[in-house]
This record gives structure tokens, C-alpha cells and sequence, in this order.
């Protein structure tokens, strides 16, 4: 069941954890319409109408502050996805793990109603993503990389917090959201899976989990692969009423 509107009859309001950053960057221009925004970040966002909290994702005092009457968090702090020496070792448990932690003890303590954790299929890094071969999200993780090791423990710090404090969590596993452009620009018909996900699609799978009413923890596939071959999205369809709808123009 989604929700139409937040306290007092306004918008629903949420608090972006890295709202400034890339993925963010992509999809909170498409939902401003549909939420009030506030972005916690280390940086301004780049509409300067957004509500800006700054702060770092390991200072809980500037989270809880950021945290404060506000209806939903949504987690879209990623971390480093490149080599994993040591100081990106520390970086990835900071962000994807430390940070998501007191992020969302600061949300149970602001009495925040859901939280959203844009989690990442590279969960299962450790295998070839186009194979289709774990298109189920009850298959384990087998991450190689730090990053996906730390999406997949930031997953645990989610089912933790709901099993302790009852919160309701979705984490979406993400697969490298791209602009509508680009989509496009890089789509190649000879492939069989294109599973990149455009802003928009993505977009729209954020929008039903925030609004999803729910008291579960729940871990949901979140792809732009409209061949079926790799990713079905039984889940995000069942939950969600969602489906990738991006498609070459003809």
C-alpha cells in the first residue's frame, strides 16, 4: 500500500543521506515533486532549494539533528566502488556500514517512519552479473571487492535494526544507474542484457519503496534488464509494482 501524503497533509518528508553524490544526483530531481527534500551530505546539493544538512555519516550528533521531523531517510551514500586499498578499505566501512548504522539509529530516534538503503548487486561481484545465475534475492552474496562486501554487511546493519527496533527497511539492490541519456547513448542492440538502469526507472523504484507502507526488512532487485534474461524483479513487481520500462527507441 503506498502512502498519498506526510504529516499534516504536506508532502512526505525525507531525508537524503548523500543527496549531493552521483546516484542522487540522477534521481532527486525526478522526485522533488512528489517529497520534500532534505539533504544531509559533506557538500551542498546542487539545487540550491533543497533543504542542506551538512555534516559526515560518522558524526551521529549531526545526524540526529538532520534526522529530526522528518517522515522517511532514504540512504544513498555509496562509498568508494573502486580499488580497495587501505584508505578505501576505511572509507567503505565508514560510509557503507559505520555510517548507514547511526544513520539509522538517529532515524528510530527521530521516530522516522521507513527507511529505503540503496544497497548494490555488487553483493555478488564475486560472479558474472549478466549471467542471470542468482536473479533471486534469497542467493547468497559472494562479494570479492571491499565495496560489495560492505553493501552486503550494510544489508545485516539494516535486518539488525529492524529486528531490534521494528523499524520497516527496504534495501535496494541497485545496478549502475546511468542518466536517461546515457542509457541510450550506450545501449547496444547486439547485447542480449542491458541491465544499466536509467534515472527515471530508477526514479520511480524509489518512489513506491519510500511510499511502500510495510513493517518488514526486505531486500528487493532493483535493474533496468527488460529482456527477463538476467533479472525478473518478481519481488520489486510483487511489492512495488515495479518493472524497468527503459527501451531503445525505434
Amino acid at each position: 500500500m503506498l502512502e498519498n501524503e506526510g504529516r499534516s497533509g504536506e508532502r512526505p518528508r525525507v531525508l537524503v543521506i548523500g543527496g549531493s553524490g552521483y546516484v542522487a544526483g540522477l534521481v532527486l530531481p525526478l522526485l522533488a515533486d512528489r517529497f520534500s527534500i532534505r539533504v544531509f551530505d559533506r557538500t551542498a546539493p546542487a539545487n540550491p532549494e533543497w533543504e542542506f544538512h551538512p555534516g559526515d555519516v560518522t558524526d551521529f550528533a549531526a545526524l540526529r539533528g538532520a534526522a529530526e521531523s522528518m517522515d522517511l531517510l532514504l540512504y544513498m551514500a555509496m562509498g568508494k566502488a573502486t580499488s580497495d586499498g587501505i584508505h578505501n578499505i576505511s572509507s567503505a566501512h565508514d560510509v557503507n556500514v559505520k555510517g548507514l548504522h547511526l544513520a539509522l539509529e538517529a532515524a528510530v530516534q527521530a521516530r522516522v517512519k521507513r527507511a529505503v538503503y540503496t544497497s548494490s548487486l555488487s553483493v555478488h561481484d564475486g560472479r558474472d552479473l549478466l549471467t542471470g545465475h542468482f536473479d533471486s534475492e534469497t542467493v547468497p552474496p559472494e562479494p570479492r571487492s571491499v565495496y560489495g562486501l560492505t553493501k552486503w554487511m550494510g544489508e545485516e546493519v539494516c535486518r539488525f535494526v529492524h529486528r531490534v527496533h521494528d523499524l520497516p527497511i527496504l534495501a535496494l539492490r541497485l545496478f549502475l544507474p546511468v542518466s536517461r541519456e546515457q542509457w541510450h547513448a550506450k545501449h547496444d542492440p547486439s547485447k542480449l542484457v542491458d541491465p544499466r538502469t536509467s534515472a527515471p526507472d530508477l526514479a520511480r523504484a524509489l518512489e513506491s519503496a519510500l511510499l511502500f507502507e510495510h513493517r518488514t526488512f526486505d531486500i528487493i532487485h532493483i535493474t533496468g534488464d527488460t529482456s527477463g534474461r538476467a533479472y525478473r524483479h518478481h519481488k520489486a513487481k510483487r511489492l512495488l509494482g515495479w518493472e524497468p520500462l527503459e527501451k531503445p527507441e525505434q
